[in-house]
């Protein structure tokens, strides 16, 4: 059965808003201690590190309009979907010169396309963010929202990916809700299956809350920079795959072969829930 008529919600194609804020030694600060990090934020002109510019420019969405699920409720900037899912599921980022502490940051976003895949019981929305700061492109970023049909709490989601046989270096984190929490607070990110426990077992049927994606990839990001600090990013793509639970540990994996950096998460059993491929040429 079509659960979808892509039709109905083509013309949300071109649809556009723009979001400005600025970018705050404070923000940095917070980021820094929810990722356990040190971050020189003493003077203004500090480059962000990769993934840090997802803390900024979030869209300040009134109570009011959110869901149940935490959500801004659908039909504003992005189309009314009927699917009930709807998660974030990759992105691909083009960095131009680097966003830093006391910019003043606008982010301009487009949606570029909506595509229906499974006989509609997925759909796939693609937005386009361009950030600007003193007249010029600091970073462009392709960002990719799937809506679908409640899995069942153990499969993958949508997508799929190899990763090397071997890793040059793995590290190993143990979640817990209060990171997840402020990461949430830092992103501006009211989905709830990230911080209401009750919600995301009874409502959505998983086991325990989900770690973020984005948080997921912004600590791989990390990983490399532990390893090979002077890596300058000029491009990466994201895709996740699979859910990731608050209860269990996962491994940072990661290794780097020329100018091509390969990292990704994986679970206590061992399989790919996340992978970044950063490329410094």
């Amino acid at each position: 059965m079509k659960n979808v008529d892509i039709n109905e919600i083509q013309e949300w194609i071109g649809r556009r808003e723009s979001v400005d804020d600025t970018v705050t030694a404070a923000a940095c600060a917070r980021m820094a201690a929810t990722l356990d990090r040190e971050f020189d934020i003493v003077s203004g002109g500090a480059a962000l590190p990769p993934l840090w510019h997802w803390i900024f420019c979030t869209a300040a969405i009134p109570t009011s309009m959110i869901g149940l699920d935490g959500h801004p409720r659908k039909g504003s900037f992005l189309p009314p979907v009927s699917l009930p899912r709807r998660m974030w599921a990759g992105s691909r980022i083009k960095y131009s010169t680097p966003v830093q502490v006391g910019d003043v940051l606008r982010r301009d976003s487009e949606i570029l396309s909506i595509k229906e895949k499974s006989d509609g019981d997925m759909v796939f929305v693609t937005v386009r963010h361009s950030y600007h700061a003193a007249g010029s492109l600091r970073l462009s970023e392709q960002q990719d929202i799937v809506y679908c049909q409640p899995p069942r709490p153990t499969a993958a989601e949508p997508g799929s990916f190899s990763v090397p046989a071997d890793a040059q270096w793995s590290h190993q984190v143990q979640p817990d809700n209060v990171r997840l929490f402020r990461y949430s607070a830092l992103t501006f990110n009211a989905h709830r299956i990230h911080y209401d426990r009750d919600y995301t077992t009874n409502e959505e049927g998983y086991p325990a809350l989900i770690v973020h994606g984005p948080l997921m990839a912004t600590m791989l990001m990390q990983s490399l920079l532990d390893e090979h600090p002077v890596f300058q990013t000029a491009e990466l793509s994201v895709r996740a795959r699979k859910p990731l639970f608050d209860t269990e540990a996962f491994t940072l994996n990661g290794r780097l072969d020329a100018d091509i950096a390969t990292l990704w998460v994986a679970d206590n059993e061992g399989d790919s829930c996340l992978q970044v491929i950063a490329d410094a040429s």
